[in-house]
């Protein structure tokens, strides 16, 4: 799970998530720039079902 744009120091504590979808199965990337695009890809996915 990613938290995008949360800053909050909450180690510790107890955090409930719910899956609202799910993206895709994992994946093993050959290079850090296909991880870092996939990576951006997924964001934008997660913010779209928000």
């Amino acid at each position: 799970v990613n938290l995008f744009d949360f800053n909050q120091d909450i180690y510790g504590r107890t955090v409930r998530v719910y899956i609202k979808k799910y993206l895709r199965e994992e994946i093993k990337f050959d290079s850090l720039e296909a991880l870092v695009k996939q990576i951006d890809q997924d964001k934008l996915e997660s913010m779209r079902v928000l």
